[in-house]
């Protein structure tokens, strides 16, 4: 039986892992999220405060490896990447490098390490903070419009598109009420449509399994909804296909699954950003229902040393895929929501899920953690499975006690 070092909880990773007879410890921070019927999964589970340095998870990580040696790293969630690359090396166990890591999660190192290579020439500038006369003079030099990021978020938290000078104090506004403690990425916009990439890595090697379209607000840049897969024109396909590998390749990507995002420019496709790890939004499990294989699966077979590539899965045309986000433009408390089982029975839908538990306060949509439901539907094409999608979300009823 694999003993695995999780660091960081991924419930998901959990379940799955459990059926390849893998034994846990859980290194992470603060209490875990479980409920006592999961405790059993773990032989130990170690909290540190989440003020610990590096050496403190590494100090941890060396006393379980002495007392019950460790066959392979679980870092399977994105908040703690950085602290499995520098375990792993620490231990000697096969993970991404720290250097990988810092590529993917510091968007500015991202966008000059694409630059010198000559993958992706998007103009980028990092500034400690919203500092808008430096954001003029970028946009003085470079046009409009220009976006606005933290430089390590995620789920499109602090996100901003500032099309013109007017709108560029609400842009920076924007920022500053959701993302300050971040440094700010302000870059060139690329107009075009904007898709992700699911694809799967053994050894260097890159496995695209599809496109998938990406549905965003155009306010706020939260995302609405994906479908999956997309098939475009052979041209357009072998470019970003070619655009996503050059990344990959780039950044120093060797293995595990990969989920990168891009626009379609009229000067081709470009980089928005890569992650190491599977696509959010319920991504792996559109590709199961597309394809019957499981991309998680896939995943932890390749950690615990199984070679995976050629069982990756590639979707084809038969059969597609959606997940549509919704929620209320309400400001109070949610007392319940209505229509659960009439959206369920809707044509075409999978699976659905209410976000917000009653007693949740709701308010302005502002990352991807602020949506309040989803639905998921397949259907014949990308179209018809996100119309349903659509379609089945118009149920749900927010019941909210607004304030007065």
């Amino acid at each position: 039986m694999k003993h695995v070092l999780m660091v960081g909880r991924s419930l998901e990773m959990l379940t799955k892992g459990v059926k390849h007879g893998v034994r846990y410890s859980l290194l992470c921070k603060n209490a875990p999220r479980v409920g006592i019927e999961d405790l059993g999964s773990f032989s130990r589970i170690v909290m540190l405060d989440p003020g610990a340095g590096v050496e403190e998870w590494i100090a941890h990580a060396r006393l379980i490896q002495q007392r019950d040696p460790v066959d392979a790293i679980g870092g399977f969630t994105e908040d703690e990447e950085a602290i499995s690359a520098e375990i792993a090396s620490a231990l000697g166990l096969h993970y991404h490098s720290a250097d990988v890591v810092a590529n993917t999660h510091d968007k500015f190192r991202m966008r000059q390490t694409l630059r010198a290579a000559g993958v992706d020439d998007t103009v980028s500038c990092l500034l400690p903070s919203a500092d808008g006369e430096r954001i003029r003079a970028f946009a003085a030099d470079h046009g409009y419009p220009v976006v606005l990021k933290p430089v390590d978020g995620g789920g499109s938290l602090g996100v901003s598109i500032a099309r013109n000078e007017h709108e560029l104090d609400t842009a920076i506004r924007w920022f500053e009420r959701w993302a300050s403690k971040h440094a700010l990425l302000v870059e060139s916009y690329l107009e075009g449509d904007e898709w992700s990439v699911e694809a799967f890595s053994e050894a260097g090697v890159h496995r695209v399994m599809c496109i998938t379209r990406k549905y965003k607000d155009p306010k706020t840049c939260v995302e609405t909804g994906h479908c999956l897969p997309v098939l475009l024109e052979p041209e357009a396909t072998r470019a970003i296909h070619d655009l996503v590998g050059s990344t990959l390749t780039t950044l120093g990507i060797l293995d595990g699954p990969t989920h990168t995002e891009l626009i379609t420019t009229p000067r081709g496709p470009r980089v928005v950003e890569t992650h190491t790890r599977m696509g959010g939004d319920l991504i792996g499990k559109l590709i199961r229902l597309v394809t019957g294989i499981d991309p998680h699966e896939l995943w932890w077979r390749q950690t615990l040393g199984q070679s995976v590539i050629d069982e990756v899965p590639i979707c084809g045309d038969g059969k597609h895929a959606a997940i549509r986000y919704v929620s209320p433009h309400a400001f109070g408390v949610l007392e319940r929501v209505e229509g659960v089982e009439e959206a369920r029975a809707c044509p075409g839908v999978e699976d659905l899920g209410v976000l917000k538990k009653p007693g949740a306060v709701l308010g302005e949509v502002f990352d991807s953690s602020s949506r309040a439901a989803a639905v998921i539907a397949t259907g014949e094409t990308p179209d018809q499975a996100m119309d349903r999608a659509t379609e089945a979300t118009k149920a749900f009823r927010f019941v909210v006690s607004c304030a007065a």
